[in-house]
């Protein structure tokens, strides 16, 4: 397994869908540990959870992105970050369909959000 720092992806700073020209150019996912509940089920299947910590998620930046991405049909390379400063490259997905849900439902807040479900690219 190859290991990347994260200057050597698309990935920009501080952001976990990296666009460019309102496309996602790449997408950071964490599935453990993170901010953010991202989740990978047995199938290959990702649920990545869209950009905003708080409140209610708007289609603006990141998100917009990926709704854009949904219906192009946009291939994005999606990159695991394992531990400060290393990604994996998972390989390509798309944007299968996206749902507006409660984020967090344990916690003492409302975070209501985007959940996009990401298949492997064919």
């Amino acid at each position: 397994m190859t290991l990347l720092k994260r200057n050597e992806t698309p990935l920009q700073p501080q952001k976990g869908i990296a666009t460019r020209n309102g496309i996602p150019v790449a997408i950071q996912v964490k599935f453990s540990g993170g901010p953010y509940p991202d989740r990978m089920s047995s199938d290959g299947r990702i649920d990545h959870i869209g950009e905003g910590r708080s409140g209610r998620q708007v289609p603006l930046r990141g998100n917009k992105a990926m709704l854009a991405a949904e219906q192009l049909c946009t291939r994005i390379p999606v990159y695991e970050k394992v531990q400060s400063n290393a990604y994996r490259l998972l390989g390509e997905y798309v944007v299968h369909s996206h749902r507006i849900q409660q984020l967090d439902p344990k916690a003492d807040r409302d975070w209501i959000g985007y959940v996009f479900t990401l298949d492997p690219a064919g």
